[in-house]
């Protein structure tokens, strides 16, 4: 679809004497009619104004002797009845034109080209990048910025993992994020994190950006805040159509090019707000822990940050280029998502260390005991939870914090089964799940 406008079939040109092009979205407060100009941005125009430019172009805004209509009321027409769309907006990722979803009609109304290869030297990044997140890493890492590239010069979705950077404040994170940015083909990354935790349904301006960025946002979450989290981050690295839903618009189904990343202090309060690193989160996610690198320059002084970034500005370009030119070692290939999950085990084992689980079975071995005299301990999820919790227990007050919800107890007993299974196992017993839990040798 061109969008040309015609008036008794014959094509309305401009100054230069190509097609004038027009297109018409009738939805809410933003309808209206479309044009592109010399840049290719389409731009929005009110019914008046539009008049105004066919009139500019020829067209006759008179009603002539013997006709129903003006010309200009002619390609009015024309444009609504031919040329109309159901959505028009900028979809970062995709170039300026139509697109169709689901037999949905959507104006790409301008599109953000991506940072510029260019085979140059970047010692001074691949230096830092290097000491940043240390050499194995970066190779996921590359692999990764270069799947997001590749989805966002191509004409198919591919999915990425999110990536969370975890370390102490002032390292780089945040940086990182903003070269991503950069790298992927946009001027401001998207900010989802409201849309994540439920604090507004709205999330039509995230569809501006490739790069949704989360950064140090976190408020103290409860477990089922960390896994609704978690959910919403499922959705967006796997789900390939995503609703797109701003004010007053019915919501149309789309398909976004995003790349997701978090970035955490390393303090104990700000992982816990992680969802769980379980093994239907951890392949969609990349965990990085952030070294302290060597800055070449003096951040403290307004020189230093001149210097500093004129360097990523010179730089930038050949980190770009080797991104694309990058060849995946087979053994970080991956179908899916191109290049495979990393895991930094400086964050799971804190993590696991930290679980809900570990928790439980700290206080399993500690409380437990109290309860029989035998080396082990049989029953239902039920029945562990009552006695846990019961008044007299060293340890009620922190079971109870545990257990807020129903089949809590049997959950993370089934976690711990599969985590321990020479401690805890888990049998049928004429529909109902029975545990056994071989308890510590008392010293």
């Amino acid at each position: 679809m061109d969008f040309q406008v015609e008036v008794d079939g014959m094509p309305v040109t401009n100054g230069t004497k190509k097609p004038w092009e027009c297109a018409y979205n009738p939805v809410g407060k933003s309808g209206g009619f479309l044009f592109r100009d010399k840049a290719g941005i389409w731009r929005r125009r009110d019914t008046t104004l539009t008049r105004l430019m066919l009139k500019a172009n020829g067209l006759n805004g008179a009603v002539k002797k013997g006709e129903d209509i003006s010309e200009v009321d002619q390609a009015i027409k024309w444009i609504i009845q031919n040329n109309e769309v159901d959505f028009a907006m900028p979809l970062a990722g995709y170039r300026a034109g139509l697109v169709t979803f689901n037999e949905r009609r959507v104006l790409v109304t301008r599109e953000r080209q991506m940072l510029k290869a260019d085979h140059r030297p970047w010692p001074t990044l691949k230096k830092f990048l290097t000491e940043l997140l240390g050499e194995d890493a970066l190779e996921h890492h590359m692999g990764w910025w270069q799947w997001a590239r590749k989805s966002i010069r191509g004409d198919q979705v591919l999915p990425g993992q999110a990536m969370v950077y975890v370390g102490k404040s002032g390292v780089g994170k945040s940086w990182l994020q903003k070269q991503t940015t950069k790298l992927l083909g946009g001027d401001m990354p998207g900010k989802p994190f409201n849309y994540m935790t439920g604090k507004t349904t709205f999330n039509s301006d995230l569809f501006l950006a490739t790069h949704l960025m989360i950064e140090d946002e976190f408020a103290n979450m409860d477990m089922r805040g960390r896994r609704e989290f978690g959910a919403r981050l499922k959705e967006l690295v796997v789900n390939e159509t995503v609703p797109c839903h701003a004010k007053g618009v019915d919501a149309i189904m789309l398909k976004p090019k995003w790349r997701v990343s978090v970035s955490l202090n390393d303090e104990e309060e700000h992982l816990q707000v992680l969802p769980p690193l379980e093994p239907s989160i951890l392949d969609k996610l990349m965990l990085f822990m952030c070294n302290v690198p060597t800055f070449p320059y003096d951040l403290s002084t307004e020189e230093g940050w001149q210097q500093w970034d004129a360097v990523v500005e010179d730089e930038l370009p050949g980190l770009a280029h080797a991104i694309d030119s990058f060849k995946i070692p087979t053994r970080l290939q991956n179908s899916r998502y191109g290049v495979k999950p990393y895991h930094a085990k400086a964050i799971t084992h804190r993590e696991a260390e930290a679980s809900i689980e570990e928790k439980l079975m700290h206080i399993i071995d500690h409380d437990l005991p109290m309860v029989t005299s035998e080396p082990y301990w049989e029953g239902r999820s039920l029945d562990l939870e009552r006695e846990l919790s019961a008044g007299h227990m060293p340890s009620c007050l922190q079971t109870r914090k545990l257990f807020q919800w129903n089949g809590a107890c049997g959950t993370y007993l089934g976690r711990l089964a599969k985590k321990y299974p020479t401690r805890i196992t888990k049998r049928c017993v004429r529909g109902t799940n029975q545990f056994r839990i071989t308890l510590p040798k008392k010293t």
